[in-house]
Order: C-alpha cells, then structure tokens, then sequence
C-alpha cells in the first residue's frame, strides 16, 4: 500500500467520524430546544350570554370553568369595566353580573371577557351586544 493510498484512507475515515459528530451535535441541539419548550398555559373556557333591557346590561356565564377574581377582566368597548360588574371573587355557571355602567343613551357595543391569569392576557369570549 503506497502512502497516498494510506493517507486518503486515513482522511475519509475521519471525514467520516466528523460528518457524524456534527450530525448527532446538531440533533442533540434540536431535541433540547423541542424539549425546553415552556408548557402551554392552561387557559380556562367559558361561555357568557349578554342580557340587555331597556336600561340595564348584565352578563350570565353560560357554562365551563369558574373564574376567580383577579384572573380574568372584563372589558366594555376595549376599556377593563370589571369593578363596575362587581368584581365577584368567583364567576361560576348561573352567576349573573349586573354592568353599573350602562348608559342607554350610549350603549355598549362589544363585551370581552379576558384571561389574565398567568401572567398573560388571552381573550377567552367575545360578546356583540
């Protein structure tokens, strides 16, 4: 065997182990990001019914998960109006929050009941009024 033929042999050996090493490092790489992958936040789901009269509005939660003061917000026309509903320490199916702030002469037009639990805030019903 002449040295040439010793060497390339040599050098694609090692081309090859390297090839490897890179491939297996990259893997390692994209399974740890995959893995660390913080967990979903689990967001509660309801349901809510807007009842409006002649001069009041009031909210009824329809059905799903009890809310708890402080973890959701509710919001009248994009502004948080949550105190004028009460503010009840929980929400839970059957509840009925009356709006202190319904004005007939200009009524509200959209109601949304966000999530804020978590540290972020995540719209889990929107009503048209």
């Amino acid at each position: 065997m002449t040295e040439q033929a010793r060497e390339s042999g040599v050098s694609g050996t090692l081309g090859s182990v390297f090839l490897i090493i890179v491939v297996v490092a990259g893997m390692g790489v994209l399974m740890v990001a995959v893995i660390s992958q913080p967990h979903p936040q689990n967001v509660p789901a309801m349901t809510a019914e807007v009842i409006k009269t002649a001069n009041s509005l009031s909210l009824r939660h329809d059905g799903g998960n009890t809310l708890t003061r402080g973890d959701f917000k509710i919001l009248v026309d994009g502004q948080d109006k949550t105190a004028a509903f009460g503010d009840p320490a929980t929400w839970s199916i059957g509840q009925t929050l009356q709006y202190t702030g319904y004005n007939s002469t200009n009524p509200a037009k959209t109601i949304q009941i966000v999530y804020t639990g978590g540290g972020s805030a995540q719209v889990i019903e929107q009503l048209m009024v």
